[in-house]
């Protein structure tokens, strides 16, 4: 039985601060020779603990990949998990000032983050500097996450040069801004649309298709939201895991002006109908992130059901908008199981504290629909509804959940819809279904119940 996974990395929308500061808080030297990877800490001042700010789990195993992947060279120091994250503590006292790790690029997907590490066929490694991120940690007082600052790291390849920021260097500097940094050998392919890495073994045609699509998407969208917040070239970077028997799987993540995608699986290996809509549909909803994530993203992590869902809702529009058989009630049901399922007897709201990030994804789409139902009654769509807010939240980059249901509230003409999504987020519920099912109808979607109780688009 083929096995067909979309495992859709979150982009986090607000970003560390990146300044001069937190390059004097924290200080990381990232050496390759050969195949020994290691990386040097240089703390500004003394702490009990230092957090590892990015520690979302490994996705196979539900647990810390770094505790498999990194060890703690120097002496009274021990890599430790606590409260959900990875910590470098010292045995007794202070950790020093100095902190060496031996580690092993982790390539593997991580929930809801970004993978630390994208390996190629060549032997290249794209490595997230993102990872080495930390700041102060005390058993008293914990962290401060609204303080923090990502590192500053110095990224050097002992046999050859490091490509950052879409250049070579002897020794790659990060300045504060987390990213991809490319040891070994990579060639870069520019078009008149956007800079590629694409894994020369991945199938021929896929590649062919990223190529032809992912432009096609980003000119869609900038017709129906507007430009994009970019610098420069749109840069996609596509790792290939190999023809995995029985296996179709596709993950990406979005940094600015990035898209890291990962693929997987004997399924992608020869051009098929489903295998075709899969990888549209999954490069639509990265590429949208390029609005819904940059040029606009959300206020904290409760709230990534806007960008997430959005995403989501637009990749089935934008799929659907060049293939009329595309099955767009089929994704739009697996949507609206996916948000009953993970909203039965707890909130959305606190979804990710649960590590439960796909009902972001399912109810934000479904939220999403009845935005849309209510824009279309109105001569607009969903995607009418998003380039309101694109364009009125531009400066400040951010789009709040109040923001958001205002919106909502405007088009609809009513605060009914809002109330509901709101009840959902914040409270939990015996059977959200039922809530769901009520805005359906309100909004003017056909919706059913069979006689298990399973709600049913018709």
């Amino acid at each position: 039985m083929q096995k067909i996974a979309i495992c859709l990395c979150v982009i986090v929308a607000v970003f560390f601060q990146s300044s001069a500061a937190s390059a004097q808080e924290v200080r990381v030297e990232v050496v390759r020779d050969g195949n020994e990877w290691t990386a040097t800490y240089r703390f500004a001042r003394s702490s009990p603990g230092w957090a590892l700010i990015r520690s979302n789990p490994a996705r196979k195993t539900g647990r810390s990949w770094r505790l498999d992947s990194w060890l703690v060279e120097t002496p009274g120091v021990t890599l430790a998990r606590f409260d959900g994250r990875d910590l470098l503590i010292a045995d007794k006292g202070h950790v020093p000032r100095t902190v060496q790790v031996r580690f092993t690029p982790y390539a593997d997907d991580i929930l809801a983050g970004y993978d630390p590490a994208l390996a190629f066929s060549t032997g290249a490694v794209a490595l997230f500097t993102g990872q080495f991120d930390a700041m102060p940690w005390s058993a008293e007082n914990g962290v401060d996450i609204q303080k923090a600052q990502n590192a500053q790291v110095i990224l050097r390849d002992r046999r050859g040069k490091v490509l950052f920021d879409g250049a070579r260097h002897h020794m790659a500097v990060t300045n504060g801004r987390a990213g991809y940094a490319v040891f070994g050998n990579a060639d870069i392919l520019e078009t008149e649309y956007l800079a590629t890495l694409i894994d020369p073994d991945l199938p021929d045609w896929l590649s062919a298709e990223l190529l032809r699509y992912i432009p096609a998407t980003l000119e869609f969208y900038t017709e129906r939201l507007g430009s994009a917040k970019k610098d420069g070239k749109p840069t996609i970077m596509v790792s290939w895991k190999g023809a995995t028997p029985g296996l179709s799987s596709l993950g990406g993540s979005v940094l600015p002006n990035m898209v890291a995608m990962v693929m997987e699986g004997s399924a992608l290996s020869d051009n098929s109908d489903k295998a075709l809509d899969n990888a549209r549909w999954f490069i639509a909803h990265e590429s949208a992130h390029f609005w819904l994530g940059q040029t606009v993203g959300y206020q904290k992590r409760a709230d990534m059901w806007m960008t997430e869902g959005g995403a989501d809702l637009m990749a089935i529009r934008a799929v659907a908008s060049i293939n009329p058989d595309f099955d767009v009630r089929g994704e739009l049901q697996r949507e609206l199981d996916d948000c009953v399922k993970f909203t039965r007897n707890k909130p959305l709201g606190e979804a990710d504290k649960r590590n439960e990030f796909r009902a972001f994804y399912a109810c934000g789409a479904i939220f999403g629909m009845i935005a849309e139902a209510a824009a279309q009654k109105k001569g607009g769509d969903f995607f009418t509804f998003w380039n309101s807010l694109v364009a009125a939240n531009r400066k400040d980059g951010i789009v709040t959940r109040r923001e958001w249901l205002a919106a909502l509230d405007r088009i609809a003409g009513n605060t009914a819809f809002s109330a509901d999504i709101r009840t959902l987020l914040d409270t939990s519920q015996d059977d959200p279904g039922a809530v769901i099912e009520a805005m359906l109808k309100r909004a003017g979607i056909l919706i059913l119940r069979d006689n298990d109780g399973r709600l049913i688009l018709s």
